[in-house]
């Protein structure tokens, strides 16, 4: 009986050794704000805003420019990240959410993307180079995750982190035509492959769902456009969820889309199949997730 008990204990440990090596959402932060872009009118002038997960309390975050992009929060929302024109050329800034803090990343050269890891501690981006990077917080530690890029990939783009910070998800244009969909652990090793798409189909935007079994991104599908679309990690099992969608993020379990191409862009709220979905904006005012869009392409 005692040799079975060890036995029972030893295959408990192994267990969860094993799951503890995947991707968890043990630990990781809840997001309590949505970030967007939006032109409307606020004074001071801002296109820089937060809001709650159901689009309510929509608050706008100080800044001096209004050519900006890809803003993202950390999880409770007390941290955003964006890339900004300030005169001299593009940079990613990160601030607190009432404006105080600013700080330009140092060393960064033409940033394309970027993104806050939900923890707050580090930052995700692609320059011109088309290489994948991450950067702490506070500008130290500047590390190039992709100093080689995946085979026949010549660019590589839209990182995000996944709900525990430890990996990122990215995408890479092909040589010819076509693209790859990718995960690397945040620390640069364990670069993985979830699946390369044929000529003709593209992936943006990419995010790992938090319990880390599936990659949600935009792409195409046959003859449809823009679209939400999920993979399996093992690259298998392509699925579309939303039709007409241009842009994403994934909160928590939910995920965040909105058609740049709209007259007037709107953010939906929807499970993480794409079902269910429900504005979250006021339908007045333009929301966009990375581009200040007046509507229409």
């Amino acid at each position: 009986m005692k040799k079975q008990t060890i036995l029972l204990s030893l295959l408990a440990l192994a267990i969860a050794v094993t799951v503890g090596c995947g991707t968890s959402t043990t630990g990781a932060p809840t997001f309590t704000k949505v970030a967007f872009l939006s032109n409307r009118t606020v004074t001071p002038p801002t296109v820089l805003f937060t809001a709650n997960l159901d689009g309510t309390n929509v608050t706008p975050i100080p800044f001096s420019t209004t050519s900006v992009r890809n803003l993202s929060s950390s999880a409770d929302g007390k941290t955003v990240a964006f890339i900004a024109n300030t005169g001299t050329g593009n940079g990613i800034w990160v601030e607190k959410a009432d404006g105080s803090g600013q700080l330009q990343m140092p060393g960064v050269s033409n940033p394309d993307f970027v993104r806050i890891s939900p923890d707050g501690k580090k930052l995700t981006y692609n320059d011109n180079s088309g290489h994948i990077s991450v950067i702490n917080i506070d500008g130290t530690g500047n590390l190039d995750l992709t100093p080689t890029l995946p085979a026949n990939m010549v660019y590589c783009f839209e990182p995000s982190f996944s709900a525990d910070s430890s990996l990122i998800a990215f995408t890479c244009g092909a040589k010819v035509s076509g693209s790859g969909i990718y995960t690397i652990k945040a620390d640069g090793s364990g670069i993985k492959t979830v699946e390369v798409r044929a000529s003709g189909f593209y992936a943006d935007y990419a995010f790992l769902t938090p319990d880390g079994k599936k990659v949600i991104f935009i792409g195409n599908l046959g003859a449809n456009g823009n679209a939400v679309i999920s993979v399996n990690i093992d690259g298998t099992g392509e699925t579309l969820l939303v039709p007409n969608a241009g842009e994403l993020v994934i909160l928590n379990s939910n995920l965040y889309y909105d058609d740049p191409c709209a007259s007037t862009v709107l953010v939906f709220k929807a499970n993480l199949d794409g079902t269910k979905p429900v504005l979250v904006n006021d339908s007045s005012n333009n929301a966009d997730l990375y581009y200040v869009n007046s509507g229409g392409c």
